[in-house]
């Protein structure tokens, strides 16, 4: 059995194989070849290392749960190592050989535990170092008021119908892997694991289901002192390779493989706590289940699952009362008591590796990330999607989002999702960071990659901090109310950057708002931070107002002249206004926007005959040569809205593209021009869908032409230079991508 599930280089092999996918198991590495303690646990893992009895557990990091229990009552502060340190003083030890115990404290009813048809039943508190080869179950059956400690030391244990460990009561159980040792528990025979997310609850060749653990007997309430109602499922066919009904810690210096090859790997009814050590977790369903909340303090946990990797959820109740035989007075049925909605997650620590199917992390009630490592791959299908120019689904061809469908977000919570700290790496089908209710992050570096929204919020979505990449995205940040007030954003769309979207009272129907439907005039707001949007759809979007207050924003907007590098909700009585800060935002003229008049700082809008091309060099300078803002342009364009502090009514300014330059006087706070074929600027009206001058020159103007079109035959200076910036610059796929606006390549600050 050790040979097919535990050898001891298999968690090193996995590791391998998520290293080749992007998916790196930092803190593992830097416990093996990083410190002394690493090297020695290296060096026992390769010369047949076993438990010796003056072992003394290496200090783990110290769990401080602050939390509420559910009563309402702080819950108790729980330090790991004191208790596995003093537990050891007074160890049971347990050893497995050849399929049972050499000991005869197995048949002794003082000795806490008993073995008999295959179950090791600990029935006792204490603290047991167990190890050897088990093909059967481990369960614990304590008193309710019990703590137990399984001190595991070389554990190999498989069950192939049912749960390798069955935590039936006690007050808290702690798993602590002894420093240096590889430990397996085993559900089922190990199979591949592959898409689990649209199994029925009759499949018996997954043996499992999508909604299985709804009816798994660790979930069920006990409010009995016997836990009686669980006598009947001593098969755990529906269970997991570890069920818990108390609190369940998982800490220590070793490594445990969970492999959940019936259902889900770690199923827990109460809280669950990843404390230390190293733990592999495979599992046909979900990796870990929890009813309550889950917390990651450190050590490593990596999971690969064909559903969701990380789930904490179990929804409300209300109050059902007993219903009574009017004649007999007989119970019908029996009163059920009105429960809370429950589940969060929060990651304070260590390093969390997921590659799943279904959700990478979900949270019922609120999701938090203050620190650690998180790296998160769903494998789920790609929402549909269209081209640029309709089709089924909304107006850019997306399909309408079904509650109904598969969800492969990577990280999404239910309630609020609050991201201070770490380092988020996330390659998502599906949305890469979700919220259903209010979504923050005041700090982090994340790195986003989605097959639709970067960061997504039903609601609201603040940007206060942190330093966000999003390389690939369907729209980049979409929500009701967008507030960005600082942090660096980097940001890449195949259709919106950011989308302040209304749902059905603002918008048409299948509009991009997905499924919000909130009636509340959407925003987005814009008062500080670095902000890079490359859009091929509308840079900033906003079905309601669009106000840019502050930061350094910088929009290379859409070539089609579908969409417009500023997009406010004039239809709605939304407004586009500036009030500070430095904004660029290139694009095509056709839907072209121009800053509202009544706007507290100035700014201009130019209408070009022909396109820029990417990597044109964009600068823009006052009367005394001063350089306001420069920019390297990361797609194509003949439109540039532009406003900085700097500018200032009555005064002249040289917009420079390339070799070509022209000269601008502000003339209201808001001034609008057009450059004609022949080089003549004409101030316009500005305004709006269609843009001053109405878009680009006609097609066999001299230097007119569509985009990726015939340029046509150029008799004008101006246009001729214009022309040979987009000709000269290098084409898509030849140059690197803009850097992040405040950084240069080399990452340090320009001149602004």
């Amino acid at each position: 059995m050790q040979s097919e599930f535990c050898d001891k280089t298999a968690a090193l092999q996995l590791g391998a194989v998520m290293i080749g996918k992007g998916i790196i198991m930092k803190s593992i590495r830097k416990v093996l070849y990083g410190t002394a303690a690493g090297a020695a646990a290296l060096s026992m893992m390769f010369s047949g290392f076993t438990w010796a009895e003056d072992f003394t557990p290496v200090p783990p990091a110290e769990l401080d749960s602050e939390s509420e229990g559910e009563d309402g009552k702080e819950k108790e502060e729980i330090n790991v190592q004191d208790k596995v340190t003093k537990g050891l003083e007074n160890a049971v030890k347990i050893d497995f050989k050849n399929g049972t115990i050499a000991s005869a404290d197995a048949q002794d009813p003082e000795s806490g535990y008993s073995l008999a048809d295959q179950v090791l039943e600990i029935n006792d508190k204490g603290t047991y170092v167990l190890s050897g080869e088990f093909a059967g179950k481990i369960r614990v059956k304590a008193g309710k008021k019990d703590e137990v400690i399984l001190v595991l030391a070389g554990l190999n244990v498989q069950n192939e119908t049912g749960e390798a460990l069955e935590i039936k009561k006690a007050k808290s159980v702690i798993i602590y892997t002894e420093v240096g040792t590889d430990n397996c528990l085993i559900s089922g025979v190990k199979t591949e694991i592959v898409d689990n997310t649209l199994k029925d609850e009759t499949d018996a060749t997954a043996g499992t289901s999508q909604n299985a653990e709804d009816d798994d007997p660790a979930y069920e309430e006990d409010p009995s002192e016997n836990a009686s109602a669980d006598e009947g499922a001593e098969s755990g066919a529906s269970g997991a390779a570890v069920t818990a009904k108390t609190d369940l810690i998982l800490a220590g210096e070793g490594t445990l493989t969970v492999g959940g090859y019936i259902n889900n790997g770690i199923s827990a009814a109460d809280d669950l706590t990843a404390d230390s050590g190293s733990v592999i977790i495979e599992a046909v369903n979900n990796g870990i289940k929890c009813k309550k909340d889950i917390t990651i303090s450190g050590g490593s946990l990596s999971i690969i699952s064909g559903n969701d990797g990380v789930k904490a959820e179990r929804a409300a109740r209300e109050e059902i009362p007993e219903t009574v035989d009017e004649t007999t007075g007989e119970v019908l049925t029996e009163a059920v008591e009105a429960r809370d909605a429950r589940g969060t997650i929060e990651i304070r620590g260590g390093s969390l590796n997921v590659e799943s199917f279904g959700d990478g992390l979900q949270a019922n009630v609120a999701l938090e990330i203050n620190g650690g490592e998180v790296n998160i791959t769903t494998k789920g299908d790609i929402p549909e999607s269209g081209d640029s120019f309709g089709g089924p689904g909304d107006s850019f061809g997306r399909q309408s989002s079904d509650d109904s469908s598969v969800s492969s977000k990577a990280v999404k919570s239910g309630g609020t999702l609050d991201i201070t700290g770490g380092i988020i790496v996330i390659d998502s089908a599906d949305d890469a960071l979700h919220s259903a209710d209010i979504l923050t992050i005041s700090g982090g570096t994340i790195t986003l990659s989605s097959g639709d929204d970067g960061i997504h919020s039903d609601k609201q979505a603040d940007i206060t901090g942190g330093d966000i990449d999003i390389l690939k995205s369907y729209e980049g940040i979409e929500a009701n109310q967008i507030n960005v007030s600082g942090g660096d954003i980097y940001l890449i769309a195949s259709d919106d950057g950011f989308n302040a979207n209304g749902g059905s009272s603002f918008g048409p129907p299948g509009s991009s708002g997905g499924n919000n439907s909130s009636t509340e005039m959407p925003n987005l707001n814009i008062s500080g931070g670095n902000i890079y949007v490359n859009a091929a759809g509308d840079g900033l979007d906003s079905n309601g107002n669009i106000t840019v207050t502050g930061g350094y924003t910088v929009v290379d907007g859409p070539e089609n002249s579908a969409n417009g590098a500023l997009d406010s909700g004039m239809e709605n009585g939304g407004k586009l206004t500036v009030n500070g800060g430095l904004i660029f935002a290139g694009g095509a003229s056709g839907m072209a926007e121009s800053f509202e008049e009544s706007s507290a700082q100035n700014s201009f809008v130019v209408t070009l005959p022909v396109y820029y091309g990417k990597g044109a060099e964009i600068a823009v300078r006052d009367a005394s040569g001063n350089v306001l803002f420069e920019h390297t342009a990361g797609s194509r364009g003949n439109s540039i809205v532009f406003s900085c502090p700097e500018l200032k009514t009555d005064e002249t300014y040289t917009l420079v593209i390339s070799e070509y330059e022209m000269e601008i006087t502000l003339t209201k706070t808001a001034t609008a021009v057009k450059v004609s074929s022949d080089g003549t600027v004409t101030e316009t009206t500005g305004g709006s869908f269609g843009g001053p001058g109405g878009g680009q020159a006609p097609q066999g103007m001299p230097g007119g032409g569509r985009p990726g079109g015939n340029q046509g035959n150029n008799s004008s200076e101006p246009v001729t230079r214009i022309q040979e910036a987009a000709e000269d610059a290098p084409q898509p796929g030849d140059m690197p991508e803009p850097p992040q606006p405040g950084k240069t390549q080399e990452g340090e600050a320009p001149a602004k």
